[in-house]
């Protein structure tokens, strides 16, 4: 009976799967699952090419019945052009399934910006464009960047870069000088071998012809005998090979000085005109600059200061009537100035007390005055008087003193 059922047990052909299954779930660097326009492709442990599908909802794509063996599974996203995620060899056990997690592992745009998002044509712009290798492992890459106005070929502009061994974290910067107006689109294409990220058109840049501008003035407000007389100024933008012309007009609106002089590749510029002297007249002159075909003026003051003394002396008259304080100065020059006449009142103690200003303008050979109404207690106190330029705030006069008592 026994040899019976051992007999029976070896002619039943025994049981066993030599196949399994493989599911991959496939996630971006921001942990979130992979787009369904990503695809799977699995090839055998020779590189033959097997089967591909594109991930589900989940991110899922499942290999059913395969032999058991390692296979190679690459991961690529579809987009504009076909982005490689990487690659990884897997196990498919016997008679079970390998549930593989594989998360995008190649270089990937990290971060591309404009200096500007608005230039004026002629112009640059700095792209700066940031590499990241997510494994730290050092790879080969370059990048490939195209400016264009419509996104069809032929592009406008594109240039690749040289190759660098990205381990961490790199970026790339460019100059970019448009040779036409327009809106341009940025599209940044990463190769590490295959393509491993793109940029799409994400970055925008308005490139317009920038209304010509030029100002100029006077290192100084008001010049005296002696004085050199420089222009300085900047034009925007800069006309490669136009020249400025200068024209210096006298309180007459007679030209007295012409020159010219090209602008530095900031727009800048700067020239000592002359030297004032005394065949000069005293008054209010003008500076003209021209530039293509635009122009800016501006007006300064010029006069000379009597020999061995100033304009203004000490004030002509300082004193106190009836609990108020006058003050008197006088225009010893035949030319206008507008000044600032301030009063001062301290204690004994050196505290202020009391303050007045006022702005006049003065005309040549005239006297200017002022004063201030005081309400103090009982005592001594010290009255000071400044005058200023206007203008520039410089001192024309010795300052005034004056020691009262209050009964």
């Amino acid at each position: 009976m026994f040899r019976v059922i051992f007999l029976i047990a070896l002619l039943i052909p025994f049981s066993y799967s030599s196949t399994g299954n493989l599911i991959v779930k496939v996630y971006n660097l921001d942990g979130k699952v992979a787009p369904q326009n990503t695809k799977v492709l699995l090839y055998d442990d020779k590189g033959n090419f097997l089967e591909d599908s594109f991930v589900d909802s989940e991110g899922k794509v499942t290999f059913y019945n395969k032999p058991s063996g390692y296979y190679t599974i690459e991961v690529y996203q579809y987009s504009s052009l076909t982005i490689f995620w990487g690659s990884e060899r897997v196990f498919i056990p016997s008679g079970s399934t390998n549930t593989f997690s594989f998360t995008r592992k190649e270089p990937y745009l990290l971060d591309i910006s404009l200096s500007s998002s608005s230039i004026a044509l002629g112009e640059f712009v700095e792209i700066s464009i940031t590499l990241r290798n997510p494994i730290k492992e050092g790879k080969e890459v370059y990048v490939k960047w195209v400016m264009d106005r419509d996104k069809n070929l032929p592009y406008d502009f594109e240039l690749t870069s040289g190759t660098v061994n990205l381990k961490d974290q790199f970026t790339y910067k460019f100059l970019f000088k448009p040779l036409d107006i327009g809106l341009y689109y940025l599209l940044v294409i990463l190769y590490s071998g295959k393509v491993t990220d793109v940029s799409e058109w994400v970055k925008t840049l308005k490139v317009e012809v920038k209304p010509l501008k030029i100002d100029v003035k006077t290192d100084k407000v008001t010049y005296e005998l002696g004085n050199d007389l420089k222009v300085l100024g900047k034009v925007d933008p800069v006309k490669e090979n136009n020249y400025i012309f200068i024209q210096l007009l006298d309180p007459d609106n007679k030209t007295i000085s012409s020159s010219k002089i090209l602008p530095n590749f900031n727009g800048e510029f700067s020239l000592t005109l002359l030297n004032f002297n005394r065949d000069m007249k005293e008054g209010k002159y003008t500076i003209i600059a021209r530039y293509v075909d635009v122009s800016s003026n501006y007006k300064f003051n010029y006069f000379y200061r009597l020999e061995g003394k100033e304009v203004f002396l000490k004030p002509e008259n300082f004193e106190l009537k009836e609990n108020t304080i006058y003050v008197k100065y006088k225009n010893r020059s035949s030319f206008s100035r507008e000044v600032i006449i301030y009063l001062q009142i301290k204690d004994l103690k050196g505290t202020v007390v009391s303050i007045a200003g006022i702005k006049k303008e003065v005309e040549g050979r005239k006297e200017v005055d002022f004063y201030l109404n005081l309400n103090l207690k009982a005592g001594e106190y010290k009255a000071e008087s400044f005058l200023w330029e206007a203008n520039t705030l410089s001192p024309l006069a010795e300052k005034g003193e004056l020691i009262f008592v209050i009964k």
